[in-house]
């Protein structure tokens, strides 16, 4: 539960938020715990939960029957993801704040521009200021079809102070409008563990 999204006044969720865990109590066992023992809380998010359920409905609807996988390092993370573009058949989004010229910025961009040599529509989005990675190294994936779009660029001096503090922080990976990816991992070397030149 974020305490971002919470109602300052909200006793009941304060109160959530500052329950302390056993030490060997799983987060999803203290959920639960906290959940059973309140059902003023189990009202007020539910209540949050079907607000914003409707929200998303109004975006373009919702999905059910699906699971969710957490990875626990990096290298479990960036493997599954070059599987899904290496298995992708009509659509790759790529969104992500920081893109290396490192192995496995590289090798990202190397997936993307075979798929889209194989006629997968590919959309890859980055953050200008936070990224490494060289435009010429982007070319034969622009060659492919594939779309490129840096997000606010600065290209002159004048802009820094307007554009600096606006940036793009999503890390976001959708295949095939079926399979996605979020979190806190950007596509470089150092988001994975000592194999892929990181400690992730």
């Amino acid at each position: 539960i974020n305490a971002e999204y919470m109602d300052p006044s909200d006793v009941a969720a304060q109160d959530f938020l500052g329950t302390p865990m056993a030490e060997t109590e799983t987060v999803e066992n203290a959920v639960r715990r906290i959940l059973s023992d309140n059902p003023q809380l189990r009202g007020a998010l539910r209540e949050r939960w079907e607000c914003a359920l409707f929200k998303l409905v109004a975006l373009g609807g919702g999905s059910g029957g699906n699971s969710v996988t957490i990875y626990h390092s990096g290298n479990e993370a960036f493997l599954a993801m070059w599987k899904s573009i290496s298995s992708a058949k009509h659509s790759i989004c790529l969104e992500t704040y920081m893109l290396g010229m490192d192995g496995v910025g590289r090798r990202t961009i190397s997936k993307l521009t075979k798929a889209a040599k194989r006629d997968v529509k590919v959309t890859l989005q980055y953050d200008h200021l936070s990224s490494t990675v060289s435009s010429s190294l982007l070319d034969p994936l622009r060659a492919a079809g594939g779309k490129v779009i840096v997000f606010n660029p600065i290209l002159r001096f004048s802009q820094v102070r307007n554009a600096l503090g606006f940036r793009s922080h999503r890390k976001i990976l959708t295949v095939d409008d079926e399979v996605g990816f979020c979190g806190g991992m950007n596509m470089t070397a150092e988001w994975g563990g000592p194999e892929l030149g990181g400690t992730g």
